[in-house]
């Protein structure tokens, strides 16, 4: 149902009793959806959750938990175009990177454990820092990040004799 009684076909798919859902990011193939999980009951961090986009109304316990410990901090969910893999933005001990895993969306299973996507480990070249302002997009068989590669020179000013 299009404008202007879109908000009558409103469907809650999941919702969180503490905390917060962040970042939501629908499947490509219309079957599932990714967000970042924050704050919730039995969550010591932040995780990258997943839940069916046929849900209703389910709570904590109906996620899938993709990503995310009390070590890391993920942030930004993506889907791939094939609906396989779910990109984010992630904190490993590390510098901030960008990592992904694998999602079997028939079965609705992750598959396999993180792996980095993008590690920028260089003061030359590196993830913009504010994860505020910092977003992530996938298309066909690209992933488009915001990469600072600061510039500048050392400029000496003295007074003239």
């Amino acid at each position: 149902v299009g404008a202007p009684y879109a908000e009558t076909s409103v469907v809650i798919v999941t919702l969180v009793s503490q905390g917060g859902i962040f970042q939501v990011s629908a499947s490509p193939d219309g079957r599932w959806i990714t967000f970042r999980a924050a704050g919730a009951p039995g969550l010591l961090g932040a995780r990258i959750a997943v839940v069916s986009a046929s849900a209703r109304g389910s709570d904590e316990a109906s996620w899938i938990i993709a990503a995310g410990t009390e070590r890391w901090s993920v942030d930004k969910s993506r889907w791939s175009t094939l609906s396989d893999r779910i990109y984010f933005t992630g904190i490993d001990g590390g510098p901030l990177g960008v990592w992904s895993i694998g999602f079997d969306s028939a079965r609705g299973v992750v598959m396999g454990p993180p792996r980095q996507a993008l590690a920028l480990n260089s003061p030359d070249a590196y993830l913009l820092p504010d994860i505020r302002e910092l977003e992530l997009a996938v298309g066909g068989n690209r992933l488009v990040v915001p990469i600072v590669r600061p510039t500048g020179g050392i400029w000496i000013a003295e007074r003239e004799r």
